[in-house]
């Protein structure tokens, strides 16, 4: 591309008031492609030339001036631009076409293309943030080496044409527009399948899909904010300032993670969480399935309405209950400790333990305390209630007395 023509397009900028940035930004492409289209090192292709010239409010010939070097190039794009003005019109497109030229929306985003058969997906540069609305898909999320987000779809033709991205600013939007696809009167598998790759330390990730799992895979975000209807939720090497995942009745299973805040709760599914650290809270709560927690966290609650409770892990602080399931807590460092059952069996195992409140109560099984190695500050207490089972504590001091009042 000659000056001519990157001069052209400098003084249509300027004349429409924007930086190179915020024309960047409407045209959802990097600020680095506007500087080389404007130091005439590369020229717009034909998609952001008729998105220019829409924006710029000129024709093809005058976006371009219309140079004899150009005359055939400008029909063409002309030709384009034309095909583009009467597509606006035109029905749904078909499957054939469903991935067609990005074009731009009222409120100045852009609609994109999120698939491109065989050739691994779409890349878009300078997203910072991503917003999954109402997506009835199965979506996996890893980290990508380029520092661009990119964005991929599988399954059937239909479900992929129904499932647009937008993008305005530094905010990517992912929406479907699904059929509800049903199967001896009960509603059917997801089938579209949807791949993102973002940033190493990407911004935020907020996802409410209407159906379907989500997977994390070697993500490093700001914010992780993730409800799913009923599928399952995993995250292995994650690392996040803040973490909160829902499902309406799937598992959740977290591994060699990080997070400062988190919590994970399911309707009724099973709660894993192995080799994680949470610096603040941690909050794991289902309906009605087991829960297993490993790990670090400042202060730890648990919560099920009938499963079993097993946690091994070095906290501040616990707070246990389950509806009817056993309660079995091995914590290092705990300061304060509630564990509660309806009608399981509870037992405790506490160790680096240096001024402790415990309060365990089982209205039917077992109760069962063990601590050791470290002083039981004054002024605490332990307390144990059960129902109609048996009441024991085990206590291991390295050279101070120790004294049990039992009734």
């Amino acid at each position: 591309m000659n000056i001519e023509i990157a001069n052209r397009l400098v003084e249509l900028r300027k004349q429409k008031g924007l930086s190179q940035e915020e024309l960047a930004d409407k045209l959802g492409i990097s600020r680095l492609a506007v500087s080389k289209w404007e130091r005439a090192e590369a020229g717009p292709d034909v998609d952001n030339a008729i998105r220019l010239s829409r924006l710029y409010g000129v024709s093809l010939d005058e976006l371009f001036g219309n140079k004899p070097d150009y005359e055939r190039a400008i029909e063409a794009l002309r030709l384009q631009q034309e095909a583009a003005e009467g597509a606006e019109d035109a029905p749904e497109p078909s499957s054939a076409d469903a991935f067609g030229p990005a074009q731009e929306e009222p409120d100045g985003s852009a609609s994109v293309p999120p698939h491109v058969p065989d050739e691994g997906g779409e890349s878009y540069c300078g997203i910072d943030s991503l917003i999954l609305d109402g997506v009835r898909a199965n979506v996996r999320i890893g980290r990508s080496a380029d520092g661009a987000v990119h964005i991929k779809t599988e399954g059937p033709e239909e479900e992929r044409r129904r499932c647009r991205v937008s993008i305005a600013g530094s905010r990517m939007t992912v929406v479907t527009e699904q059929k509800k696809h049903l199967f001896f009167g009960f509603g059917g598998q997801t089938r579209l399948r949807i791949a993102l790759s973002v940033p190493d330390g990407f911004g935020l990730i907020r996802a409410k899909l209407s159906g379907g799992d989500v997977a994390f895979a070697g993500a490093r975000v700001g914010v992780i904010d993730v409800t799913t209807g009923g599928g399952d939720v995993s995250a292995e090497r994650v690392t996040a300032e803040t973490a909160d995942v829902t499902t309406g009745g799937g598992d959740i299973s977290i591994a060699d993670s990080s997070a400062g805040r988190a919590s994970a709760k399911t309707g009724g599914g099973d709660i894993a969480i192995v080799r994680t650290e949470v610096k603040g809270g941690l909050m794991l709560v289902t309906g009605g399935g087991d829960i297993k927690a490993g790990g670090k966290a400042g202060e730890l609650t648990l919560r099920t309405g009938g499963g079993d409770v097993n946690a091994e892990m070095s906290a501040s602080s616990a707070d246990a209950k389950t509806g009817g399931g056993d309660l079995k807590l091995a914590l290092v460092g705990a300061q304060s400790v509630i564990a509660r059952t309806g009608g399981g069996e509870i037992g405790i195992r506490l160790a680096g333990v240096s001024g402790l409140a415990c309060d365990a109560a089982s209205m039917g099984g077992r109760s069962r305390l063990v601590w050791q190695g470290e002083q039981i500050a004054s002024g605490r207490s332990i307390t144990l209630h059960t129902g109609d089972g048996s009441a024991r504590v085990d206590a291991k001091s390295g050279g101070g007395d120790i004294t049990i009042n039992a009734e």
